[in-house]
């Protein structure tokens, strides 16, 4: 119903922030990446909304960025993760180290969260993981560079920096592409999800 909210920071609780619109104080419960982006209070503030509706209350989320939103929305998506285990996801590794931890199929980091298991912990990486590798956003391509002269340009350089994004040597990165077979023929998706298996399976 709500895509974002945009107003006065008033309030800062436990979990949760209120934000007051024309005089009205929304609550809204957010991570703690999320309250590190905040701004003093009594400033403007904007946050991406999900509002969940049970049967015995209504409850806003709010997040910093539309990222953060898509990974809730992700964990969320696998079985046995509620709302509340994925905001302790989000809150502990952050959204671009959640993603590279499942990426990398880090179990153990994982469920070292409170109330994620080893099982779900594995859950989340079975169904994720390549989900996550083809959603772009998640890869911060233009914080890296490469002087390669191979891979100065198309889709091989931009496989390799994103691999790079997700914390991976860019040597270790330019040698698993390398190994593709017919890598010329894949497109960018296909090339970082076979580099990230071939990694997974060292």
């Amino acid at each position: 119903m709500f895509a974002y909210i945009k107003g006065t920071f008033s309030k800062a609780l436990d979990d949760s922030i209120i934000v007051d619109i024309n005089g009205v104080g929304f609550e809204l419960f957010v991570s703690i990446e999320t309250i590190q982006h905040l701004p003093p209070l009594g400033n403007e503030v904007k946050l991406h909304t999900i509002m969940q509706v049970k049967d015995d209350s209504i409850t806003l989320l709010g997040f910093n960025s539309n990222d953060e939103k898509r990974m809730y929305q992700y964990l969320t998506s696998v079985s046995g993760v509620g709302s509340k285990s994925a905001m302790l996801m989000l809150s502990g590794l952050g959204t671009a180290s959640l993603a590279s931890t499942i990426i990398a199929g880090d179990i153990r980091t994982l469920s070292s969260v409170k109330g994620i298991g080893k099982k779900t912990a594995e859950r989340i990486v079975l169904e994720l993981t390549e989900k996550l590798a083809k959603d772009a956003s998640f890869w911060s391509i233009g914080d890296y560079k490469t002087g390669s002269t191979e891979f100065s340009h198309g889709t091989m350089n931009d496989a390799l920096l994103a691999l790079q994004s997700l914390g991976i040597p860019k040597g270790e990165a330019q040698s698993v592409l390398q190994s593709i077979p017919n890598r010329n023929d894949l497109n960018l998706e296909d090339l970082i999800v076979e580099s990230l298996r071939k990694i997974n399976q060292k």
